[in-house]
C-alpha cells in the first residue's frame, strides 16, 4: 500500500490575510476554506510548507487569536518550514543561519496554530540544501526530504541517488539518515495527474507526493486536479 502525501508550497497568503484583516473563521480565507472543503469530503491529510518572510510580511507579525481553531484541526492541518525567503539560495556555510530560521519558524507557528509537534517531511524552497545543511536538518528532527519533480538537481544528492530516486521514487542516505522522497509532477505543470500517480502506483513507489503551489490555489483548473487527487486517495483508501 502506498502513502499519499498532499501538499502546498510557498505559504504565506493564508497569514497575510489573518494578518491584514478579522475573521470569525480562520476558514473565511478563501484557500483555507477550500482545504476544508477537500478535508470535509474526502478525509485528506494536507501539508501546508510555508515562507516565513515576503516583502513586508513576516510570521512574527502573524496575530495568535486564531490558535485555538488551528488547534482544532490540526489533525488534518499540517505545518512545515519551506523557507526564510523564496529569494534565498541555501548553499555551502548557510547552514547555520538555516538552522536559526527553521527554529525561529517552528517558534511562530507553535504561537500562531499551536502546532507542538514539529515536521519531520518537508520540502526546501527550490530543492537546495547542502550535505551540512541537511544534516542539520536530520538533527532538528526531519526524517524526509521531498525532491525535484523535474530534472534538477535535489539537494546534495549525487547521480546515482538521483537515478534511484528517478525509478524507484525514493532513496534512503544512510550516511545522513535521511529519507528523499520525489514528488510527482506539480499540478500546474500537468494534465494528466491521476494518470501519473497509478503509474507510480503500478511502479511500486512507497509514497506519492502530490504538489502544487499556494499562488495557484485560486486557479480553476488547479481546483479541479486537486480534487481529482483528493477523490483518488479516498477511493484508494476505501478500497483497502
Amino acid at each position: 500500500m502506498c502513502k499519499v502525501h498532499i501538499s502546498l508550497d510557498d505559504v504565506k497568503g493564508i497569514f497575510k490575510a489573518l494578518t491584514s484583516e478579522t475573521y470569525d473563521s480562520i476558514f473565511q480565507t478563501r484557500t483555507l476554506k477550500y482545504l476544508k472543503n477537500m478535508h470535509d469530503l474526502y478525509g485528506v491529510k494536507i501539508h501546508l510548507f510555508c515562507t516565513y518572510k515576503d516583502g513586508d510580511y513576516n510570521l512574527e507579525n502573524v496575530p495568535d487569536c486564531y490558535v485555538d481553531e488551528f488547534k482544532k484541526n490540526l489533525d488534518w492541518l499540517k505545518f512545515g518550514f519551506h523557507c526564510y525567503e523564496e529569494k534565498t539560495v541555501y548553499s555551502e556555510g548557510d547552514e547555520l543561519e538555516l538552522e536559526r530560521y527553521f527554529n525561529r519558524f517552528h517558534e511562530q507557528i507553535k504561537r500562531i496554530t499551536g502546532q507542538e509537534d514539529d515536521a519531520t517531511a518537508i520540502r526546501l524552497h527550490g530543492f537546495w540544501g547542502t550535505e551540512k545543511i541537511c544534516r542539520n536538518l536530520r538533527k532538528n528532527g526531519v526524517k524526509t526530504l521531498f525532491a525535484a519533480d523535474d530534472d534538477r538537481k535535489s539537494y546534495n544528492l549525487d547521480q546515482r541517488a538521483e537515478a534511484i530516486l528517478r525509478d524507484k521514487g525514493a532513496y534512503y542516505d544512510a550516511a545522513q539518515d535521511l529519507m528523499f522522497v520525489r514528488s510527482v509532477t506539480r499540478l500546474e505543470n500537468t494534465g494528466y495527474i491521476i494518470a501519473e500517480i497509478e503509474e507510480k502506483q503500478r511502479a511500486g513507489w512507497d509514497t506519492i507526493s502530490i504538489f502544487t503551489h499556494e499562488w495557484q490555489m485560486d486557479r480553476e483548473d488547479i481546483r479541479i486536479k486537486f480534487e481529482l487527487c483528493c477523490r483518488w486517495d479516498r477511493e484508494r483508501r476505501i478500497e483497502l
